[in-house]
């Protein structure tokens, strides 16, 4: 969700050139990573299990194939600067949270929070920790 929303907002304030026609480099090394996620996936004792599993590599790798082939590595601080809005607006849902329930433990916090991408605490402190590192990043 967090990965879709941040591609949407790059989409919305960048402008790109039109794509090169051909793949480039990184989009064939891409899709030889699929594949092999793939392959992976199919020659797993539990295929279908496996499979969904690997799911999960959908939305990093469309916004991949998005930033490829739409564009430059100069844009990145847009990126960087989508990204930490969606993080800063999950911050601040975690913390309404945490205030309307002051009694609750973190796991509770998960759960009342109402995003799905967030099931542990541990991807809490993730969030917590990596944030600032973003607006850094971005700011230099």
């Amino acid at each position: 969700m967090i990965l879709g929303l941040s591609a949407g907002l790059l989409l919305l304030t960048t402008e790109a050139a039109p794509p090169a026609p051909g793949l480039k480099t990184a989009q064939v090394a891409g899709l030889a990573f699929l594949g092999l996620a793939l392959r992976s996936s199919l020659s797993a004792v539990a295929p279908a299990r496996s499979l969904g599993m690997n799911l999960t590599l959908l939305p990093p790798a469309v916004l991949f194939f998005l930033w490829v082939s739409r564009f430059e590595v100069s844009d990145l601080s847009r990126l960087l600067a989508c990204l930490s809005v969606m993080a800063g607006l999950a911050s601040a849902w975690f913390l309404w949270t945490a205030w309307t329930h002051p009694g609750a433990s973190p796991q509770e916090w998960m759960t009342h929070a109402g995003i799905p991408c967030f099931s542990v605490p541990n991807d809490l402190l993730l969030l917590a920790i990596v944030s600032p590192l973003t607006v850094v990043l971005m700011s230099n």
